[in-house]
């Protein structure tokens, strides 16, 4: 993967970590998937279902946590789901 490191930055009211997390595992288990030698075909609904993954957010307000930063977030899943959607020919 020839992606960048990125940092999700943590602030109040953001996506909650745990739907990050998992879309971000979902496109990561179908890119790593078709390299090593799955079927593309096979894993078109696993991508349908990554998309999804709803990213919901975090309380905020006195007693709020803290989540994802959606910027960051949303730019690093687009990046991902694109890499992801070029490994299942889409």
């Amino acid at each position: 993967m020839d992606m960048n490191i990125q940092t999700l930055k943590s602030v109040k009211g953001g996506y909650k970590k745990e739907d990050v997390l998992a879309k971000i595992n979902a496109y990561t288990i179908i890119i790593v998937s078709v390299e090593s030698g799955a079927d593309p075909y096979s894993l078109q609904s696993q991508f349908y279902d990554a998309d999804a993954i709803e990213l919901r957010h975090e309380k905020t307000g006195f007693f709020g946590k803290s989540g994802f930063s959606e910027e960051d977030s949303d730019k690093y899943l687009a990046e991902l789901r694109e890499k992801a959607r070029e490994a299942l020919g889409l």
